[in-house]
């Protein structure tokens, strides 16, 4: 006798906020983390949304890392951008490990290469090439802190090195 394992369905939207979705996104990964508030992991982009309106929305190569955490249902996603602020969203369910899994698959897909250095003033710097969702690449380099005129040289070196290892410019 064969068992067959079937994957639980995600969260089904509501007519109104499906109609709110890109036409590719009308057949979503999504979770419900409030009364009328739902994640949607789309095919190009993390959305937000409620019943009657996008909230907010970010595109793959937006997002630097995505937790769940089990006992809480805390979803936590923190963005590349340190200005941006995270989403901190607790999950209906108790297992929403379909979406977990494709936003986890989106974001790798997504990162190339991500690579940290901490400059002479002491400040940590982090450089990643990312893949837009067209397939191009492109770079991103933050830092955690300030830097003078010499620590900004070793950052933008930092950034163009690793543009080279791969190609660009």
């Amino acid at each position: 006798m064969a068992f067959a394992y079937n994957e639980p369905m995600t969260t089904v939207l509501p007519a109104s906020a499906l109609g709110l979705l890109p036409d590719i996104d009308r057949n979503p990964v999504a979770e419900q983390v409030g009364d009328d508030l739902w994640v949607v992991a789309g095919t190009h982009a993390l959305i937000l949304t409620s019943a009657t309106a996008v909230i907010d929305s970010a595109m793959w190569y937006e997002a630097a890392t995505a937790q769940w955490e089990a006992e809480t249902r805390q979803l936590s996603v923190t963005w590349v951008d340190p200005q941006r602020p995270d989403w901190m969203l607790t999950t209906v369910s108790e297992d929403p490990h379909v979406l977990m899994r494709t936003i986890s698959d989106h974001v790798n897909h997504s990162i190339v290469i991500h690579k940290a250095l901490k400059v002479s003033n002491g400040t940590q710097v982090a450089a990643w090439i990312r893949r837009a969702e067209d397939g191009k690449l492109f770079s991103v380099l933050i830092a955690l802190g300030p830097l003078d005129e010499a620590s900004q040289k070793e950052a933008d070196a930092f950034e163009r090195d690793l543009r080279e290892s791969v190609g660009l410019d």
